[in-house]
């Protein structure tokens, strides 16, 4: 099972990486880790890690060998993603503020996808996010460092 979600999270984590160093070459980064964060939530990966992780709990080996798979890989990821928001201009807290409710607000809609699959909701929904996270994001900018359309990516 260790090495089964080792496996996983390499897969997903490649995935992440290659985003984020789109990023780096001047792609919006917003969208990207909104992309990431869709692709990691939505994907046959993340519901087999859940799977392996609600299940690593009446084992403590298991328990202990996967945690730390889960915990370090995907806190790489974000602390790579706050990176890229704070060289938009974003003070470290802004950025962690949008990641951290980025990946939530996606994560609850894949969990929420196992009651009610509606993909226009969902489009719906995220839209509203980029707008209110874009507004957010700009209000911590000087002028100079938003774009024509007051972003800052």
């Amino acid at each position: 099972m260790v090495s089964t979600l080792r496996f996983l999270n390499e897969e997903m984590i490649g995935k992440s990486w290659s985003r984020v160093e789109r990023a780096k070459g001047g792609g919006d980064v917003l969208e990207l880790l909104i992309e990431d964060a869709f692709d990691f939530f939505f994907g046959d990966y993340f519901f087999i890690n859940l799977a392996i992780s609600m299940s690593d709990e009446r084992n403590s080996d298991l328990h202990v060998g996967t945690r730390a798979i889960r915990r370090d890989s995907r806190l790489a990821i974000e602390k790579s993603w706050i990176e890229r928001m704070k060289t938009t201009g974003l003070p470290a807290r802004a950025a962690n503020d949008v990641v951290a409710l980025t990946f939530s607000i996606v994560r609850g809609f894949a969990i929420r996808r196992m009651i009610v699959d509606d993909s226009a909701e969902f489009e719906r929904l995220i839209g509203t996010w980029r707008k209110m996270v874009r507004q957010h994001a700009s209000s911590y900018l000087r002028p100079d460092q938003r774009t024509e359309s007051g972003d800052p990516t």
